[in-house]
């Protein structure tokens, strides 16, 4: 796969400092930053409109470790700055994270927003060390439609990234994926439920998003195309470190589809690390996932993996 690099120019830094609370533990001591938000940089323009990210950095040194962190939104919604929480967390643990937006399908199916992703992935590789970046690779990190379109990516371009993590993303976009369903006495989290689509593209149902994905009526929706469009079916033995995380109360996305991935890789003999978390009773998008204990489990993983990619650059 060819995407081209852009070089957009390093912006003016503009900054604040989001001070360390009183830690509550020795763990919390040893681990809090004071973190640095830089808002609005532009990483890539997009046809007449520029795609920009948000970085939350942890305050001191250089060369942190660094993931991209795509949204999710049912490929419609979203926003970079939502549950910044777990941005804030994350870099107070040492990681920086770029919080991106991306080309929703709205605006287009795929591969623009895959094509968004890596280019925020070379947006870090070649500008990131402005802002105290590592520059080496980066891990991509996204929630729900966001881990969906992250492990698309990294699938495709193992080369250019450190490891995935995916929150309770769709891995499966076919008829076996849709069959498995949350129980029926799961509520759907508020915040979900009051999710506003672009004006024109209300009351899609699940099916008609994912037309818009693929760019194709939905009667044209075949099997060979959601299978072209989901994670599960592009596994293979080269895919980076990955890390996977669902709440077994998900009433969104059933805790399966990440368990399926992950014995998806397993089986195509990867040689990387492959984890499953399964938060007990854990909803879509809870708030369980900023918390210091799971964060903390992901910024491990992040450190693990980016400095092994650095190894095997450097050596």
């Amino acid at each position: 796969m060819a995407t081209a690099r852009h070089q957009a120019p390093v912006p003016p830094m503009r900054s604040v400092t989001i001070p360390t609370p009183v830690p509550t533990s020795r763990r919390t001591m040893r681990a809090a930053h004071d973190v640095v938000e830089t808002c609005d940089v532009v990483y890539r323009q997009a046809g007449d409109a520029d795609l920009r990210l948000d970085l939350y950095v942890p305050e001191g040194g250089t060369s942190r470790p660094s993931v991209v962190y795509v949204h999710g939104g049912a490929w419609l919604m979203g926003g970079r700055r939502e549950f910044s929480e777990r941005f804030v967390a994350l870099a107070r643990a040492g990681v920086a994270v770029a919080s991106i937006d991306y080309r929703t399908i709205d605006r287009g199916p795929y591969p623009r927003q895959r094509d968004d992703i890596l280019g925020a992935i070379d947006w870090v590789t070649e500008h990131g060390a402005a802002y105290g970046l590592s520059t080496d690779r980066a891990v991509l990190m996204g929630a729900s439609a966001g881990a969906h379109l992250s492990a698309l990516a990294a699938f495709a371009a193992p080369d250019r990234v450190a490891g995935f993590v995916g929150l309770f993303g769709r891995y499966d976009l076919t008829s076996a994926g849709s069959a498995v369903v949350p129980a029926s006495h799961l509520q759907v989290p508020e915040v979900i439920r009051k999710s506003v689509p672009p004006p024109g593209f209300e009351g899609l149902d699940h099916r008609a998003r994912l037309a818009l994905l693929a760019g194709v009526e939905p009667g044209d929706l075949s099997e060979a195309v959601l299978g072209g469009l989901s994670p599960l079916a592009q596994v293979h033995a080269g895919a980076p470190a990955v890390l996977l995380a669902h709440g077994t109360g998900d009433a969104v996305v059933h805790h399966s589809h990440s368990v399926r991935l992950a014995e998806a890789l397993v089986s195509a003999g990867t040689r990387e690390e492959v984890s499953v978390m399964l938060l007990p009773g854990a909803n879509h998008e809870d708030p369980v996932f900023a918390g210091a204990r799971f964060l903390d489990g992901v910024a491990e993983f992040v450190h693990r993996c980016t400095a092994q990619a650095g190894a095997r650059l450097h050596s």
